[in-house]
């Protein structure tokens, strides 16, 4: 490799490197920056979706508890031959619009009361998704349960989703939708405070969320390109600015050399230390 290559190389790769990895990095830097605000926004509104089950199961809560303290509660003890309780369970169904069953059990879990006509005089075996003890307003003794049959479909209906966010509700770790968040995917979830072992999941589809910023990448990339080769313009005429002096005399060297012929001179046209060095060789071959 000639003197002259090797120094073009070495000032355009000295002039290049420290411009490329300052942007790389800032690029990089800018992108995480990027996925982070992402993510502190979709845990903003997993957060304010979180809010919003919390309330519906507390104000379910709440109603149970009313229910329970009714004086027609006592009808448990009498087997509701009026249906005073199953009535208001109906009332209370419409009211919260609940995908789900009342039931009132007394103390042998016999079905008195419940939204599920069919149900009542059965024996209740499903899950207590929420449960309220009912006491008679004659003593404090323990007459039944007040229980909910609750669908989870009452949750996932306060779910806003679209093409590109997507809410899923899980069961502990195991879901309901997908057995896990996908790669394409931002990805954030938090359990209930009112039922720990439900988990809501909120994703993101990456491409979507990232494709403003793919755009001023590809912007970025191209302002880099035009950088590296602006650079490398200004090396190589810096590089040829200071070596062609040299090669001039060297060249000038050679021909004398091989000619013999001393009336040969250097040009002077710079007044530095290379200008000096062509004065002196004139002075010498003089």
């Amino acid at each position: 490799m000639s003197f002259r290559t090797k120094t073009i190389f070495l000032l355009i790769v000295l002039s290049l490197a420290p411009y490329v990895i300052t942007m790389v990095i800032l690029g990089r830097v800018y992108r995480g920056d990027v996925e982070n605000r992402l993510i502190a926004d979709m845990e903003y509104q997993l957060e304010i979706t979180l809010d919003r089950l919390n309330q519906s199961l507390q104000t379910l809560e709440n109603d149970m508890r009313f229910i329970s303290s009714l004086d027609v509660i006592n009808d448990v003890l009498t087997g509701d031959l009026d249906k005073r309780i199953s009535n208001i369970l109906a009332l209370k169904k419409t009211d919260l619009d609940l995908n789900g069953d009342f039931h009132v059990v007394d103390s042998v879990n016999t079905v008195i009361a419940s939204t599920d006509v069919a149900r009542i005089g059965s024996t209740y075996r499903a899950g207590r998704f929420r449960s309220t003890p009912l006491r008679s307003t004659f003593s404090e003794d323990q007459i039944g349960e007040l229980i909910v049959d609750y669908d989870l479909d009452n949750l996932r209906r306060s779910f806003i989703n679209d093409e590109h966010l997507k809410y899923s509700l899980m069961v502990g770790k195991g879901t309901d939708a997908a057995s896990a968040p996908n790669a394409t995917q931002l990805s954030v979830e938090a359990p209930l405070a009112k039922e720990p072992g439900l988990v809501v999941r909120l994703e993101q589809d990456r491409e979507f969320a990232f494709a403003a910023l793919n755009t001023l990448t590809r912007s970025f990339y191209l302002a880099l390109l035009i950088g590296i080769l602006v650079i490398a313009s200004i090396a190589y005429l810096v590089a040829n600015y200071i070596i062609n002096p040299i090669l001039h005399l060297s060249t000038t060297a050679r021909k004398i050399t091989k000619t013999q012929d001393f009336s040969q001179r250097v040009s002077i046209v710079r007044k530095d230390e290379i200008g000096d060095l062509s004065d002196a060789f004139n002075h010498l071959i003089e």
